[in-house]
């Protein structure tokens, strides 16, 4: 995969595996990619429409211009539910979407870049009176809670609406691991349940389900060759979309990955 920007490109930057979590379902595989969060900065952004379109509140939709230059790109992901499905919250940029519930799964962004998961209201930093956070995204329950995959897993109908109301479908999540690096997951013929042993097994102790069923799950990896054009890479050849989407615009709010090089080296 990639190393990290310069100076301290002897490290790499992210990885990918594939994890089988569910026995009875063999084909069932999820892609995992896991990004240093010492070189890496999430943002989040909010669709045109959702998830604060019905409430009036329409978001750009697409990557900044100053993140598209250059090779700082790294990755983008699809978010959360659609606003009926749950009034899941989303800021960004100072402006909310859809106000924050309380108790539910939450990741959230500090002024320096610091990634918090949990839930919001229980976990002290995630609450509207922490003017830190400049950016969160909420969706459903936590997937994991401290290294513990949540019971309810097993209740299909908790973790959204899928197509023909199967619990197998394509579903992903985001998590952060014990050192904090950043973690994202996807795959086809999953339940809430095997997508977060699969979770699990990557060493995510906060975890949360993002999006799911085969038109909204979809993940891309982005880099500049040697002749400055800009390669976009789909993490599933299954997966819809071209990764465009993200840089041109789009009516769903998402996630994306940029890559900096701190002026302080960095330790774990």
């Amino acid at each position: 995969m990639d190393q990290a920007p310069q100076p301290y490109n002897d490290l790499p930057l992210d990885a990918k595996a594939y994890i089988r979590p569910d026995p009875s379902h063999p084909y069932a595989i999820v892609t995992m990619l896991q990004f240093d969060s010492r070189f890496t900065s999430l943002h989040i952004v909010g669709g045109t429409a959702e998830p604060g379109g019905s409430r009036g509140v329409h978001g750009p939709g697409v990557i900044p211009a100053a993140d598209q230059q250059g090779n700082g790109l790294l990755a983008a992901f699809n978010g959360g539910f659609k606003y009926p499905d749950g009034h899941y919250g989303l800021m960004s940029g100072g402006t909310v979407y859809v106000p924050p519930v309380s108790g539910v799964a939450t990741i959230a962004i500090t002024k320096k870049g610091k990634l918090i998961l949990g839930a919001w209201g229980v976990d002290p930093q995630l609450n509207s009176q922490n003017t830190n956070l400049v950016a969160w995204r909420q969706n459903a329950a936590l997937l994991i809670n401290k290294g513990v995959i949540n019971p309810l897993t097993r209740d299909g109908a908790a973790w959204g609406g899928t197509v023909l109301n199967s619990a197998y479908a394509w579903r992903s999540a985001i998590g952060i691991t014990a050192k904090g690096t950043f973690i994202y997951a996807a795959g086809n013929a999953l339940t809430a349940e095997t997508l977060g042993m699969a979770m699990k097994s990557a060493g995510v102790v906060m975890g949360m389900q993002t999006d799911i069923n085969p038109f909204w799950v979809r993940a891309f990896l982005y880099n500049r060759d040697r002749n400055g054009q800009l390669q976009v890479n789909k993490l599933h050849p299954e997966m819809q979309g071209t990764g465009y989407e993200y840089l041109n615009g789009t009516a769903r709010d998402f996630f994306y990955l940029t890559r900096f090089a701190p002026t302080i080296p960095p330790t774990w």
